[in-house]
């Protein structure tokens, strides 16, 4: 009777760490699509972050490329408008 009970215990606790080791690869792969996934998000972010940057220096220089063509004489007497500068 006691080594019918060690033989189902020993049973059991194999199914045990089986099951342990399924829930912690599940766990893994959990941690590393949500890594992934936060990764993903962070390019996202700092590909946007990249394409306004780009967007504000093209803004900037047209601005100083219109002001040019206006002149330094026109800026002074206020003939070009400084909303355009």
């Amino acid at each position: 009777m006691f080594v019918s009970f060690m033989i189902v215990m020993r049973a059991y606790y194999q199914q045990l760490s089986l099951c342990k080791s399924m829930h912690e690869e599940h766990m893994e792969e959990k941690c590393k699509k949500d890594q992934e996934e936060i990764q993903k998000r962070i390019e996202e972010v700092e590909c946007r972050e990249a394409k306004e940057r780009e967007a504000d220096r093209e803004r900037k220089r047209e601005r100083a490329r219109r002001a040019k063509e206006v002149g330094p004489e026109a800026i002074r007497k206020e003939k070009y408008p400084w909303c355009a500068q």
